[in-house]
């Protein structure tokens, strides 16, 4: 599993490839490059407060750099309707279709039916990937049975 601080210093590489090495590209096409070196893997991680937190400012770092010659800081432009002018998503949009792309396949797969053996040490227990994918399914009003169609389920996700 990555730690959080891995997955900061990634996010800091990326952000710094596409400012000296990716010049070249349309911004748009240099920003889905990095955000999905960013998501790499994301399906799997038990996403913290922090983490999306970090995921959004690495994001709107980027978005801003991009709006740049037209948006300048003093403009106090919202981030949404920067997100609107450039057609992205949200990140943590993206972080919770992935996660409840990838819970669909493992349903799919009977692999969700198996328990860990063992006990956990004291303290605060941490977050499962379960907790988080269950917490995105009630988000979403979606049931497991949804998730057996895979063409459905794929459809419900995008569209949610």
């Amino acid at each position: 599993m990555v730690s959080n601080q891995r997955r900061a210093e990634r996010i800091a590489d990326d952000w710094r490839c596409l400012r000296l090495e990716c010049s070249s590209l349309p911004d748009t096409a240099a920003f889905r490059c990095v955000r999905n070196s960013m998501l790499h893997g994301s399906e799997t991680w038990p996403v913290r407060k922090e983490n999306e937190v970090a995921l959004q400012r690495a994001e709107m770092r980027m978005v801003r750099w991009m709006c740049r010659p037209n948006v300048k800081a003093k403009d106090r432009v919202p981030s949404k309707e920067l997100r609107e002018r450039l057609g992205i998503d949200d990140i943590i949009l993206i972080l919770q279709q992935n996660r409840l792309r990838w819970y669909g396949h493992v349903l799919r797969k009977a692999c969700m039916e198996y328990e860990v053996e063992g006990s956990r040490p004291r303290s605060r227990p941490k977050r499962t990937w379960k907790e988080v994918v269950q917490k995105d399914c009630q988000a979403r009003n979606f049931n497991k049975e949804a998730a057996m169609d895979g063409g459905r389920w794929k459809k419900l996700i995008k569209i949610g």
